[in-house]
């Protein structure tokens, strides 16, 4: 390197002086074409990383860090997997609950809406619905369909159709078919 190179270096970075080494990209800092350093797109990730696994620490639920960041869910296990700390594993399994379930606020609302709709339903409104649910399904409508209709599970249908079925209730055997190709 030159004199006139060790002073611009210099002046770069207040006046200490940094070797250019570059990178596996380009052997030189001072006259990479890249925009952005590749170093500081590693800083960023790192910090992305952080960031993702301090939420996750939180009990937040790995389908709404996903989201957050727009990835996949096992993109975002992999990153807890690789980056956590001990500190973060334990904080998370001190906020976890032992159910499956989300217990985020947005889900324990829903499902509250939704058990009190079921409870809400009298035995006279549920063989109404029952039938209407055979009806649909012998004119060729899907179980998702349905489901989706009557805001069930679509297992909650097919069990619906099973019962009508022991009951004598003559179903078209083409079209009574469950979501796994068993016969209803």
């Amino acid at each position: 390197m030159t004199r006139k190179h060790n002073a611009e270096q210099q002046t770069l970075v207040d006046g200490v002086f940094y070797a250019d080494t570059g990178c596996y990209l380009h052997p030189s800092c001072l006259n990479c074409p890249r925009a952005v350093c590749i170093h500081d797109e590693e800083a960023e990730k790192e910090a992305r990383y952080d960031e993702i696994c301090a939420l996750l620490a939180t009990g937040e639920h790995v389908v709404h860090v996903a989201s957050r960041f727009h990835t996949h869910p096992k993109a975002i296990r992999g990153i807890w997997d690789r980056h956590a700390t001990d500190q973060q594993r334990a904080a998370r399994k001190r906020t976890l609950k032992p159910t499956r379930s989300c217990k985020c606020a947005m889900h324990v609302e829903q499902r509250a809406e939704q058990r009190s709709r079921r409870a809400a339903i009298t035995a006279g409104e549920r063989n109404a619905r029952n039938q209407e649910i055979v009806q649909l399904r012998w004119k060729g409508h899907s179980v998702a369909r349905i489901a989706v209709r009557f805001d069930l599970h679509y297992r909650s249908v097919e069990e619906i159709l099973t019962a009508a079925r022991r009951k004598g209730i003559a179903l078209p055997e083409s079209r009574m078919r469950g979501s796994n190709g068993t016969q209803l």
